[in-house]
């Protein structure tokens, strides 16, 4: 941005920018070959909103694992932990008077 003489983005733009990129990935199935073997998922973590991979092993656990995650200035849920709240609906990202909510099916 700086080559181009642009001005930075603002952190709560960036996480728009990330929160839209997360939920757009959500419900991505991740394959190998062929086989699918796992998918991508929303969840919120205490303030953070993570894409999650959740693969199945060969032993039939389920391994968990961040893909992409940004600052939750967006929604809040109740009895939030640092155990992530997984969202395997659909999740849909509004903008209202310039500013973007996150509405849960």
């Amino acid at each position: 941005m700086v080559l181009y003489k642009l001005s930075a983005f603002k952190d709560e733009v960036i996480c728009g920018i990330v929160l839209c990129i997360i939920s757009l990935l959500h419900d991505v199935k991740i394959l190998n070959k062929k086989e699918q073997i796992g998918k991508a998922v929303f969840s919120i973590q205490n303030d953070q909103i993570v894409l999650l991979g959740i693969i199945r092993s060969k032993n039939r656990a389920d391994v968990t694992f961040s893909i992409i995650e940004t600052k939750n200035c967006f929604c809040k849920i109740g009895n939030q932990t640092t155990e992530p709240v997984i969202f395997n609906e659909g999740v849909k990202i509004k903008n209202a008077h310039n500013k973007l909510i996150v509405n849960f099916n």
